[in-house]
């Protein structure tokens, strides 16, 4: 998710009136002062789940009062610590002498491993000594190894013991939604009340045990919550073991047996499964060879395994990891099985390689209906996870691999085998599998090659000479499935009649399709240089772009398309030597295109522009490449105005707005009835820049009363009923309508000064 979407995404998991004792803490006070150098470390600690929904609900209230801190909170999760701890202090430690007063808040460091975390901390507090103007605040159990580390270096606030307020109003504030959703009676309600009167004091400052609580009760009846309720659990483990007895309680048989199957893959999967995913790894049977079973449903998992799973972006994960820890405990009295859970999905997605739509000698035509009835839902975790998880099953049943596990991977290696690997087996595989010395072989060469590709600047679609080197026929049928997909969906917002769009976007998940045009030699040049530019090879990136130059007469009057491409990641390395160098290497004045649209026309687009969010520097680049091409004049003003419309659905940028804005484009310009305006598309965003980009374009004379008549959309909603005209006021202090009235002064006052400069009074 972009750095917008994720704020605006977890801004909504807050709850208005929590965490805010926290604000008024002198402890925390301190540390957020930046003037105060005596309390550049902070640690939160807590019980599980008691940290996480406190920082949250803080640190969004400060950052809606000040625009400025919501980027130093995105920038500073774990999600982007991606390599190894040694790059991210690197990373860190550039990104530091470029800003002001960074705060970088690390929030459940106890959930990564004991190993990796006390690496990671005393990095950071290396780091924290070199940085004068950094803040750092953690927040964790009080486990040993981590008191060790921080005990008299830092100063700590112990959450849980602070919490009770805050959990009441998430109490309270859940109840009436719920009741407004269920509409129980009056009675019905005092009942529900009175049984979770002591919640709060039961939840010992746990958030996490008052959410467990609260949504095990969720699709109950009055008389199931009575009994539910009569005893509320005692700690966090006795509120898992009741969503666990209720699991092991499900009737029939077969759908205890897939809530537990579920549980079980979610806890041991290397890598969070989709919804999508799980979907049709359910129908997987091993003794199938032709993998006929499409799926006709949506899995409702939450109501088939409880309230310690959720659901994220389609991806399905449990509510925190201290459910895994009690799901999987030996000690627990019907707890699941980690081992048996890894054979399974293992041999779930071996078994599913082998399945039919996975033949290499499938026609194109075949592939087609595979992936319209969603045959490939389960498809990029299985090519990328089966031997993960064979390694894992391997490891945890050291013994002996069962005999149907083996007649998979014999399957696997005769029916999948690519011929034309000439690639050599150097060592026995991690398996073992010396008794079965052709599996054994194929195996080895597999890891051989998952370790060649990890390591590589190996492209999945336009680099194809790598899939040689594997020596099952999976990574060719990986390239056939994602052209047929890509051939499958529309290439622009306008869909073909009876196109398959909703169709493979309810099965993959894919929203958009980027037309896919067969590659020649040359094409193989963009994916290398997204590869190389992320990998930070310089020098390399220099040399490709030069090739640009070098690709022959029949290139020599047209615009390169991977120099389109090549902008996006040139702009996202942040680098003025590279910035430079595809400036000096690509020809701006070119008078055609391989698609006969204006030359300009292809930097205007929205990878393009969204390549820019959020740094200043890269919209001074772009705007560098829009002042050479002379936008107006290259393109006309429907492009320029196509431009403001890109800029206000991605980064809402006011700099590259004002420049368009004042170089053609229309304020209210769109290709037909049927689109947005710029400022419909604004008002659609919750975000400061949004807002900004709202009150700049009113003033400009934007139509605040413009509807778009888009066939496909049933309901017209009118700008002021948007969410982000709604709530205009957290970012410009004023309501959608003082706001206009702001604005019709302000132009009016304008046009007044205008006249008088027109028109002097004379003498």
């Amino acid at each position: 998710m972009e750095y917008y979407n994720a704020f605006e995404h977890t801004h909504g998991l807050t709850w208005t009136g929590t965490g805010e004792w926290l604000m008024h803490d002198r402890t925390f006070e301190t540390w957020l002062d930046t003037l105060e150098a005596n309390g550049k470390l902070l640690w939160l600690q807590g019980t599980p789940g008691a940290a996480l929904s406190v920082l949250r609900s803080l640190m969004f209230q400060l950052a809606s009062q000040a625009d400025t801190l919501q980027e130093v909170l995105c920038q500073s999760s774990l999600e982007n610590l991606k390599g190894s701890t040694d790059c991210a202090v690197e990373l860190l430690t550039a990104f530091l002498a470029l800003v002001g007063p960074v705060y970088i808040v690390v929030d459940g460091l106890d959930e990564i491993d004991e190993v990796h975390r006390c690496k990671l901390l005393k990095q950071l507090l290396g780091l924290l000594e070199k940085c004068e103007n950094m803040k750092l605040l953690i927040s964790s159990r009080p486990d040993a190894d981590i008191t060790a580390i921080l005990q008299e270096k830092s100063a700590d606030i112990r959450v849980d013991h602070r919490n009770c307020e805050s959990i009441e109003v998430f109490v309270t504030q859940s109840l009436r939604r719920w009741f407004a959703e269920r509409d129980f009676l009056p009675e019905g309600r005092a009942e529900i009340e009175r049984l979770l009167a002591p919640l709060t004091g039961k939840s010992k400052g746990m958030f996490l045990y008052a959410e467990v609580v609260l949504t095990n009760i969720q699709d109950l009846e009055v008389h199931e919550i009575h009994r539910e309720l009569q005893v509320l659990p005692e700690s966090l483990d006795d509120a898992y073991g009741r969503v666990l007895a209720r699991v092991n309680a499900l009737r029939p048989p077969a759908l205890k047996n897939k809530a537990r199957k579920l549980l079980g893959w979610i806890g041991c999967s290397p890598t969070p499964l989709t919804i999508q995913e799980m979907e049709q790894a359910l129908l997987i049977d091993f003794d199938d060879t032709e993998g006929s079973l499409t799926v006709l449903s949506r899995l409702n998992i939450i109501k088939i395994c409880g309230s310690i799973v959720e659901v994220v972006d389609d991806y399905v994960q449990f509510v925190h990891f201290t459910v895994k820890e009690y799901l999987f405990s030996p000690k627990i009295s019907g707890s699941i099985d980690g081992p048996e859970a890894t054979l399974n999905l293992a041999m779930c997605c071996i078994a599913y390689l082998c399945q039919r739509h996975h033949d290499p000698q499938v026609g194109d035509e075949e592939i087609n209906a595979h992936a319209i009835s969603g045959a490939y839902r389960f498809h990029n975790f299985s090519t990328n996870m089966w031997l993960e998880l064979l390694d894992r099953t391997a490891a945890l049943l050291p013994r002996r691999l069962p005999d149907a596990l083996i007649d998979l991977l014999s399957r696997l290696s005769s029916q999948r085998c690519n011929q034309r690997c000439n690639s050599e087996a150097k060592a026995p595989s991690s398996v073992h599998l010396q008794e079965y010395p052709e599996i054994d072989q194929m195996l080895s060469k597999a890891d051989q090659f998952r370790r060649a590709y990890s390591e590589s600047d190996y492209n999945t679609i336009q680099n194809t000479f790598w899939v040689d080197l594997d020596p099952l026929t999976i990574s060719s049928t990986s390239i056939r499935i994602q052209r047929r997909l890509e051939q499958l969906l529309c290439a622009t917002i306008d869909h073909d009649e009876n196109c398959h769009c909703d169709v493979i976007y309810r099965h993959y998940g894919i929203t958009k399709a980027v037309a896919f045009e067969e590659p020649d030699d040359d094409d193989e040049i963009e994916p290398l240089l997204i590869d190389l530019i992320s990998a930070d090879k310089v020098e390399s990136v220099r040399g490709l772009l030069l090739q640009f130059k070098k690709l022959g007469p029949a290139r020599d009057t047209k615009l390169d398309p991977n120099a389109v491409s090549a902008l996006a990641e040139v702009l996202r390395s942040d680098s003025d030597d590279l910035f430079e160098d595809w400036l000096n290497n690509v020809d701006l004045e070119t008078k055609s295109t391989t698609d006969q649209m204006p030359l300009g026309a292809h930097f205007i687009r929205s990878p393009i522009i969204q390549a820019t969010e959020g740094q200043l520097h890269r919209e001074d680049y772009l705007l560098q490449v829009w002042k050479k091409l002379d936008l107006l004049n290259s393109c006309g003003s429907i492009y320029v105005g196509d431009a403001l419309f890109n800029v206000a659905s991605t980064t809402c940028s006011i700099k590259l707005a004002e420049y368009l804005l004042d170089h053609g484009a229309e304020v209210d310009h769109r290709r037909s009835k049927r689109y947005m305006t710029p400022l419909q598309h604004a008002a659609r965003k919750t975000t400061c820049k949004a807002a900004n980009l709202m009150k700049l374009l009113l003033l400009k004379g934007a139509d605040p009363e413009m509807i778009s008549e888009n066939i496909y959309v049933a309901k017209k909603t009118r700008i002021r009923d948007e969410k982000g005209a709604k709530e205009i006021s957290k970012w410009l202090g004023m309501s959608w309508d003082e706001l206009l009235a702001d604005v019709k002064a302000e132009r009016q006052k304008e046009q007044e000064t205008n006249l008088k400069e027109a028109h002097p009074p004379e003498g």
